[in-house]
Parts: C-alpha cells; structure tokens; sequence
C-alpha cells in the first residue's frame, strides 16, 4: 500500500506475529494469574505488560504495518486492563 509491490499476505505476516502473538501470550498469562492465589493484600495477581511503540499513533510513512499493528496493540491494552482487573491483573 505504501510501497509498490507490498503484498497483502505480508501485512498479515506482521498483524499475526504483533497483534495476534500479544493477544496469545496476554491470554495465557491472564489464565495462569487467575489460578495464582494473589500476591499481595490487595488483591493483586500480577501484571502483563504490552510492548507497542509511538509509531502506533504517529503512523509514519512507508512503516504501514508496523505502524497498524503497533496501533492495535495500544488499542487493546486498555480494554484488556479493564476486563483482567477484577481478577486483581494489571495490565
């Protein structure tokens, strides 16, 4: 799109390995957690951290996507953080 010859099954190469890999390791994360008793008294269970970058909302030129798949993970982390909090999970 951003570049003759860019084709789509490379775009979904990057969504697969950034957007699909966060959402599987995030997953299991949550699962294992929530069997943890919590580690401290407030509740808590642990926490995941997401890896995204400022190119997810800057979206530069010729990095489409990077830039898209960046831009999904800063878009899934809040609703995750708001899903896994009340399993006492920071995200």
């Amino acid at each position: 799109l951003t570049r003759p010859g860019v084709k789509s099954e490379d775009m979904l190469k990057i969504l697969k390995v950034n957007v699909i890999g966060t959402f599987n390791v995030s997953k299991a994360a949550a699962l294992q957690m929530t069997k943890q008793k919590t580690i401290s008294d407030k509740g808590e269970r642990g926490v995941i951290i997401n890896v995204a970058s400022t190119l997810g909302i800057e979206g530069p030129p010729r990095l489409l996507s990077y830039a898209t798949s960046k831009g999904a993970i800063i878009g899934m982390t809040l609703p995750l953080a708001r899903d896994l909090g009340k399993f006492g999970i920071r995200v």
